[in-house]
Protein backbone atom coordinates (compact mmCIF):
# COMPACT_ATOMS: atom_id res chain seq x y z
CA UNK A 1 0.00 0.00 0.00
CA UNK A 2 1.54 3.57 -1.17
CA UNK A 3 2.21 5.97 1.97
CA UNK A 4 0.13 8.28 0.87
CA UNK A 5 -3.05 6.02 1.06
CA UNK A 6 -1.60 4.78 4.63
CA UNK A 7 -1.90 7.86 6.02
CA UNK A 8 -5.13 8.83 4.85
CA UNK A 9 -6.52 5.45 6.13
CA UNK A 10 -4.93 6.54 9.37
CA UNK A 11 -6.12 9.53 9.48
CA UNK A 12 -10.06 8.64 8.80
CA UNK A 13 -9.43 5.93 11.80
CA UNK A 14 -8.47 8.81 14.60
CA UNK A 15 -11.78 10.93 13.31
CA UNK A 16 -13.71 7.81 13.07
CA UNK A 17 -12.54 6.92 16.63
CA UNK A 18 -13.13 10.68 17.64
CA UNK A 19 -16.28 10.55 15.81
CA UNK A 20 -17.77 7.92 17.68
CA UNK A 21 -17.03 9.05 21.05
CA UNK A 22 -17.74 12.71 20.51
CA UNK A 23 -19.61 14.63 22.92
CA UNK A 24 -23.09 14.40 21.47
CA UNK A 25 -23.04 10.84 20.40
CA UNK A 26 -26.35 11.11 18.91
CA UNK A 27 -24.43 13.20 16.35
CA UNK A 28 -22.72 9.97 15.08
CA UNK A 29 -25.36 9.30 12.55
CA UNK A 30 -23.09 7.15 10.62
CA UNK A 31 -21.83 5.02 13.04
CA UNK A 32 -23.52 2.36 15.28
CA UNK A 33 -22.85 2.34 18.32
CA UNK A 34 -24.22 1.36 22.12
CA UNK A 35 -24.82 3.93 24.46
CA UNK A 36 -26.08 2.56 27.23
CA UNK A 37 -25.69 -1.31 29.31
CA UNK A 38 -27.35 -3.00 32.36
CA UNK A 39 -27.16 -6.34 33.57
CA UNK A 40 -30.50 -7.87 35.00
CA UNK A 41 -30.46 -8.56 38.73
CA UNK A 42 -30.29 -12.04 38.38
CA UNK A 43 -27.06 -11.64 35.74
CA UNK A 44 -29.80 -13.87 32.52
CA UNK A 45 -29.51 -10.86 30.40
CA UNK A 46 -27.87 -7.66 29.24
CA UNK A 47 -29.89 -4.84 27.74
CA UNK A 48 -27.76 -2.33 25.34
CA UNK A 49 -29.28 0.59 24.15
CA UNK A 50 -28.30 1.69 20.58
CA UNK A 51 -27.52 5.58 19.59
CA UNK A 52 -29.65 4.79 16.64
CA UNK A 53 -33.07 3.24 15.12
CA UNK A 54 -34.55 3.90 18.85
CA UNK A 55 -34.09 0.82 19.69
CA UNK A 56 -32.45 -1.40 22.55
CA UNK A 57 -31.79 -5.10 22.23
CA UNK A 58 -31.89 -7.63 25.32
CA UNK A 59 -28.92 -10.41 25.17
CA UNK A 60 -28.41 -13.50 26.71
CA UNK A 61 -25.93 -12.72 29.08
CA UNK A 62 -23.86 -16.38 28.74
CA UNK A 63 -23.67 -15.86 25.02
CA UNK A 64 -24.79 -12.74 23.93
CA UNK A 65 -27.02 -14.11 21.52
CA UNK A 66 -30.17 -11.64 20.70
CA UNK A 67 -33.31 -12.57 23.16
CA UNK A 68 -35.75 -9.81 22.19
CA UNK A 69 -35.69 -5.82 21.41
CA UNK A 70 -37.53 -3.27 23.06
CA UNK A 71 -38.45 -0.15 20.71
CA UNK A 72 -39.90 3.01 21.16
CA UNK A 73 -43.62 4.09 19.53
CA UNK A 74 -41.68 6.36 17.47
CA UNK A 75 -39.69 5.92 14.46
CA UNK A 76 -35.80 7.27 14.97
CA UNK A 77 -34.51 9.93 12.82
CA UNK A 78 -30.85 9.01 12.86
CA UNK A 79 -29.80 9.24 16.52
CA UNK A 80 -32.21 12.01 17.68
CA UNK A 81 -33.72 9.21 19.98
CA UNK A 82 -31.94 6.38 21.97
CA UNK A 83 -31.69 5.36 25.16
CA UNK A 84 -28.84 7.09 27.03
CA UNK A 85 -29.60 5.00 30.56
CA UNK A 86 -31.22 1.90 31.42
CA UNK A 87 -32.26 0.03 34.91
CA UNK A 88 -33.53 -2.99 35.63
CA UNK A 89 -35.90 -3.21 39.03
CA UNK A 90 -34.27 -4.99 41.65
CA UNK A 91 -36.72 -8.05 40.95
CA UNK A 92 -35.92 -7.63 37.13
CA UNK A 93 -39.46 -8.02 36.00
CA UNK A 94 -39.16 -4.71 34.43
CA UNK A 95 -36.84 -2.39 32.40
CA UNK A 96 -37.13 1.13 32.56
CA UNK A 97 -35.01 3.29 29.73
CA UNK A 98 -35.00 6.84 29.56
CA UNK A 99 -34.73 8.48 26.09
CA UNK A 100 -36.77 6.27 24.09
CA UNK A 101 -38.99 8.44 22.43
CA UNK A 102 -37.43 11.64 24.17
CA UNK A 103 -39.19 9.84 27.01
CA UNK A 104 -39.31 7.12 29.80
CA UNK A 105 -40.40 3.86 28.87
CA UNK A 106 -40.74 1.28 31.34
CA UNK A 107 -41.29 -2.74 29.97
CA UNK A 108 -42.35 -6.04 31.28
CA UNK A 109 -39.05 -8.02 30.45
CA UNK A 110 -40.46 -11.48 29.91
CA UNK A 111 -43.48 -10.14 27.72
CA UNK A 112 -41.65 -7.13 26.04
CA UNK A 113 -44.80 -4.91 26.74
CA UNK A 114 -45.51 -1.63 27.66
CA UNK A 115 -46.01 -1.43 31.68
CA UNK A 116 -45.36 2.94 31.73
CA UNK A 117 -44.91 5.25 29.10
CA UNK A 118 -44.03 8.34 31.10
CA UNK A 119 -44.66 11.32 28.29
CA UNK A 120 -44.36 14.25 30.56
CA UNK A 121 -40.92 12.93 31.61
CA UNK A 122 -38.72 14.16 28.60
CA UNK A 123 -35.20 14.28 27.55
CA UNK A 124 -34.89 12.58 30.87
CA UNK A 125 -30.51 11.93 31.82
CA UNK A 126 -30.63 9.44 34.21
CA UNK A 127 -33.00 6.68 35.71
CA UNK A 128 -32.62 4.65 38.80
CA UNK A 129 -34.86 2.16 40.63
CA UNK A 130 -35.31 2.37 44.40
CA UNK A 131 -34.05 -0.94 46.56
CA UNK A 132 -37.37 -2.49 47.11
CA UNK A 133 -38.21 -1.68 43.34
CA UNK A 134 -41.28 0.77 44.21
CA UNK A 135 -39.72 4.46 43.17
CA UNK A 136 -38.05 4.92 39.60
CA UNK A 137 -35.62 8.21 40.16
CA UNK A 138 -36.15 10.48 37.23
CA UNK A 139 -33.35 12.91 36.75
CA UNK A 140 -33.22 15.67 33.91
CA UNK A 141 -33.39 17.25 31.96
CA UNK A 142 -34.52 20.50 34.56
CA UNK A 143 -33.16 20.87 37.89
CA UNK A 144 -35.36 18.49 39.25
CA UNK A 145 -35.48 14.77 40.10
CA UNK A 146 -38.76 13.29 39.75
CA UNK A 147 -39.76 10.14 42.14
CA UNK A 148 -42.39 8.06 39.84
CA UNK A 149 -44.49 5.33 42.32
CA UNK A 150 -44.20 2.23 39.90
CA UNK A 151 -47.77 0.94 40.73
CA UNK A 152 -49.37 4.03 39.63
CA UNK A 153 -46.99 5.93 37.03
CA UNK A 154 -47.27 9.41 38.87
CA UNK A 155 -44.92 11.32 40.25
CA UNK A 156 -45.19 10.99 43.99
CA UNK A 157 -42.30 13.88 44.73
CA UNK A 158 -40.05 16.15 43.25
CA UNK A 159 -36.65 17.22 44.46
CA UNK A 160 -35.09 20.64 43.55
CA UNK A 161 -32.06 22.00 44.04
CA UNK A 162 -29.58 21.79 41.10
CA UNK A 163 -28.84 24.66 39.27
CA UNK A 164 -28.95 24.02 35.42
CA UNK A 165 -29.97 20.85 35.20
CA UNK A 166 -29.98 17.36 37.22
CA UNK A 167 -27.81 14.77 35.24
CA UNK A 168 -27.81 11.46 37.35
CA UNK A 169 -29.31 9.72 40.75
CA UNK A 170 -28.16 6.91 42.31
CA UNK A 171 -30.34 5.22 45.69
CA UNK A 172 -28.04 3.63 48.87
CA UNK A 173 -28.55 0.24 48.92
CA UNK A 174 -29.16 -0.32 52.62
CA UNK A 175 -30.87 3.44 53.81
CA UNK A 176 -33.32 5.52 52.61
CA UNK A 177 -31.66 8.10 50.42
CA UNK A 178 -30.88 9.27 47.16
CA UNK A 179 -27.87 10.60 45.74
CA UNK A 180 -27.78 13.13 42.68
CA UNK A 181 -25.30 15.35 40.94
CA UNK A 182 -25.94 17.67 38.00
CA UNK A 183 -24.74 20.69 35.84
CA UNK A 184 -23.85 22.56 39.13
CA UNK A 185 -20.97 20.40 39.50
CA UNK A 186 -22.53 19.24 43.01
CA UNK A 187 -23.47 16.20 44.81
CA UNK A 188 -26.49 15.83 46.59
CA UNK A 189 -27.62 13.70 49.29
CA UNK A 190 -31.36 13.48 50.08
CA UNK A 191 -34.04 11.88 52.18
CA UNK A 192 -36.50 10.16 50.68
CA UNK A 193 -39.15 10.38 53.64
CA UNK A 194 -39.01 14.13 54.36
CA UNK A 195 -37.97 14.81 50.25
CA UNK A 196 -35.27 17.17 51.61
CA UNK A 197 -31.87 17.44 50.97
CA UNK A 198 -29.61 16.77 53.82
CA UNK A 199 -26.30 17.01 52.22
CA UNK A 200 -24.27 18.44 49.46
CA UNK A 201 -20.98 17.49 48.03
CA UNK A 202 -18.55 20.11 46.97
CA UNK A 203 -15.02 19.38 44.57
CA UNK A 204 -15.91 18.51 41.28
CA UNK A 205 -15.00 21.08 38.69
CA UNK A 206 -17.47 20.02 35.86
CA UNK A 207 -21.07 18.98 35.76
CA UNK A 208 -21.35 15.44 37.73
CA UNK A 209 -23.00 12.47 34.94
CA UNK A 210 -22.13 9.24 37.02
CA UNK A 211 -22.94 7.82 40.45
CA UNK A 212 -22.22 4.79 41.78
CA UNK A 213 -22.78 3.25 45.55
CA UNK A 214 -20.18 0.89 47.15
CA UNK A 215 -22.31 -2.30 48.05
CA UNK A 216 -22.54 -1.26 51.82
CA UNK A 217 -23.17 2.59 51.10
CA UNK A 218 -21.02 4.02 52.88
CA UNK A 219 -18.54 4.81 49.72
CA UNK A 220 -19.45 6.27 46.56
CA UNK A 221 -17.61 7.27 42.83
CA UNK A 222 -18.95 10.17 41.05
CA UNK A 223 -17.56 10.92 37.13
CA UNK A 224 -17.83 13.32 35.29
CA UNK A 225 -15.62 14.37 31.32
CA UNK A 226 -13.15 15.37 33.57
CA UNK A 227 -12.40 13.77 36.90
CA UNK A 228 -13.58 10.60 39.22
CA UNK A 229 -13.72 10.60 42.81
CA UNK A 230 -13.70 8.79 45.77
CA UNK A 231 -15.93 9.70 48.65
CA UNK A 232 -16.54 8.54 52.12
CA UNK A 233 -20.62 9.06 51.96
CA UNK A 234 -20.96 10.24 55.82
CA UNK A 235 -18.18 12.38 56.24
CA UNK A 236 -18.94 14.41 52.61
CA UNK A 237 -15.18 14.61 51.86
CA UNK A 238 -13.61 12.82 48.33
CA UNK A 239 -11.02 11.05 49.83
CA UNK A 240 -9.22 10.43 46.67
CA UNK A 241 -9.16 11.45 43.25
CA UNK A 242 -8.71 7.97 40.94
CA UNK A 243 -8.70 10.53 38.11
CA UNK A 244 -8.55 14.14 37.47
CA UNK A 245 -7.62 17.50 35.30
CA UNK A 246 -3.76 16.72 35.13
CA UNK A 247 -4.67 13.44 33.61
CA UNK A 248 -7.49 14.18 31.41
CA UNK A 249 -5.08 17.05 29.98
CA UNK A 250 -2.50 15.01 29.34
CA UNK A 251 -4.14 12.41 27.12
CA UNK A 252 -6.12 15.40 25.22
CA UNK A 253 -2.33 16.75 24.87
CA UNK A 254 -1.03 13.19 23.71
CA UNK A 255 -3.77 13.07 21.26
CA UNK A 256 -3.69 16.01 19.80
CA UNK A 257 -0.17 15.80 19.74
CA UNK A 258 -0.63 12.61 17.68
CA UNK A 259 -3.57 14.22 15.50
CA UNK A 260 -1.18 17.04 14.23
CA UNK A 261 1.93 14.71 13.26
CA UNK A 262 0.11 12.68 11.61
CA UNK A 263 -1.37 15.90 9.54
CA UNK A 264 1.96 17.18 8.84
CA UNK A 265 3.25 13.68 7.59
CA UNK A 266 0.06 13.42 5.62
CA UNK A 267 0.92 16.90 4.22
CA UNK A 268 4.17 16.59 2.72
CA UNK A 269 2.99 13.18 1.42
CA UNK A 270 -0.30 14.42 -0.63
CA UNK A 271 -0.42 18.03 -0.19
CA UNK A 272 -3.89 17.68 1.16
CA UNK A 273 -3.89 21.25 3.72
CA UNK A 274 -5.64 20.36 7.47
CA UNK A 275 -6.11 22.42 10.22
CA UNK A 276 -4.03 22.05 13.44
CA UNK A 277 -5.96 20.59 16.75
CA UNK A 278 -5.84 22.45 19.73
CA UNK A 279 -5.85 20.22 22.93
CA UNK A 280 -7.49 22.44 24.73
CA UNK A 281 -10.83 22.16 22.04
CA UNK A 282 -10.80 18.64 22.04
CA UNK A 283 -14.12 17.19 23.21
CA UNK A 284 -13.59 13.44 22.77
CA UNK A 285 -14.82 11.98 25.99
CA UNK A 286 -18.32 10.71 27.16
CA UNK A 287 -19.14 11.05 30.53
CA UNK A 288 -16.35 8.55 32.60
CA UNK A 289 -18.35 5.32 33.82
CA UNK A 290 -17.42 3.40 37.40
CA UNK A 291 -19.57 0.92 38.81
CA UNK A 292 -18.29 -1.31 42.23
CA UNK A 293 -18.83 -5.11 41.99
CA UNK A 294 -21.33 -6.32 44.51
CA UNK A 295 -18.94 -8.19 46.76
CA UNK A 296 -16.69 -4.78 46.71
CA UNK A 297 -13.77 -6.64 45.92
CA UNK A 298 -13.62 -4.66 42.20
CA UNK A 299 -14.07 -1.15 41.71
CA UNK A 300 -14.25 -0.57 37.79
CA UNK A 301 -14.02 2.47 35.61
CA UNK A 302 -13.22 3.92 32.17
CA UNK A 303 -10.99 7.07 31.65
CA UNK A 304 -9.90 8.80 28.64
CA UNK A 305 -6.80 6.40 26.45
CA UNK A 306 -4.33 7.89 23.64
CA UNK A 307 -4.03 5.07 21.23
CA UNK A 308 -4.79 5.28 18.00
CA UNK A 309 -7.72 2.85 17.77
CA UNK A 310 -8.79 3.46 21.31
CA UNK A 311 -10.41 6.46 23.31
CA UNK A 312 -11.16 4.85 26.25
CA UNK A 313 -8.97 2.34 28.36
CA UNK A 314 -10.96 -0.05 31.64
CA UNK A 315 -9.70 0.22 34.58
CA UNK A 316 -10.41 -3.03 37.08
CA UNK A 317 -8.87 -2.22 40.44
CA UNK A 318 -8.90 -4.86 43.09
CA UNK A 319 -9.45 -3.02 46.12
CA UNK A 320 -8.03 -5.68 48.41
CA UNK A 321 -5.08 -5.89 46.32
CA UNK A 322 -5.03 -2.39 45.02
CA UNK A 323 -3.83 -4.63 41.71
CA UNK A 324 -4.94 -2.70 38.58
CA UNK A 325 -5.79 -4.99 35.26
CA UNK A 326 -6.12 -2.28 32.28
CA UNK A 327 -7.94 -2.25 29.14
CA UNK A 328 -7.95 -0.34 25.96
CA UNK A 329 -11.30 0.15 23.93
CA UNK A 330 -14.63 2.08 23.13
CA UNK A 331 -16.32 2.44 26.27
CA UNK A 332 -19.34 4.48 26.78
CA UNK A 333 -21.13 2.53 29.57
CA UNK A 334 -20.34 -0.22 31.93
CA UNK A 335 -22.07 -2.33 34.11
CA UNK A 336 -20.65 -5.14 37.17
CA UNK A 337 -22.63 -8.42 36.76
CA UNK A 338 -24.49 -9.29 39.88
CA UNK A 339 -22.12 -12.04 41.08
CA UNK A 340 -19.13 -9.26 40.85
CA UNK A 341 -17.18 -11.74 38.40
CA UNK A 342 -18.08 -10.20 34.86
CA UNK A 343 -18.51 -6.92 33.44
CA UNK A 344 -20.33 -5.62 30.65
CA UNK A 345 -19.59 -2.73 28.38
CA UNK A 346 -21.23 -0.53 25.85
CA UNK A 347 -19.58 1.17 23.05
CA UNK A 348 -18.22 0.78 19.36
CA UNK A 349 -20.00 -3.49 20.30
CA UNK A 350 -21.39 -4.82 23.48
CA UNK A 351 -18.72 -6.76 25.63
CA UNK A 352 -18.26 -9.46 28.33
CA UNK A 353 -15.44 -9.28 30.49
CA UNK A 354 -13.68 -11.23 33.22
CA UNK A 355 -12.57 -9.11 35.71
CA UNK A 356 -9.92 -11.21 37.78
CA UNK A 357 -7.62 -11.56 34.57
CA UNK A 358 -9.86 -8.43 32.27
CA UNK A 359 -9.90 -10.92 29.01
CA UNK A 360 -12.35 -10.31 26.49
CA UNK A 361 -14.94 -13.06 27.01
CA UNK A 362 -17.39 -12.39 23.91
CA UNK A 363 -18.54 -9.46 21.63
CA UNK A 364 -21.74 -8.51 19.91
CA UNK A 365 -20.79 -6.07 17.32
CA UNK A 366 -23.83 -3.18 16.23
Amino acid sequence: MKPKIVLSYLMLIVLLNAGCSAKNIEQSETLACFASIAISPDGRYVAAGRNIFNIIYLYDAKTLEIVKYFRGRQKDTWGKMYAGTLSFSPDGKYLAAGGIDNVVVVWHVETGKEKLYLKDLKKPECIAFSPDGNTLAVAGPDSFIHLVNMQTGKVDGVLRGHVGGALCAEFSPTEKFLITGGRDNYLRLWNLESKKQIAQYKGHTAPVERITFSPKGDKMVSASKSEIKYWEVHTQTASSEIYGQKSIQANKDALAFFVNLLGVVNLAHSGLAFTPVSSRRLELMEPLSADFSSDGQYLVVTVPSTKLFSNYEMRIKNLNTDDVVKVDGQFFSLAVSPDGKYAATAGVGVKWWDLQTGKEISRKNP
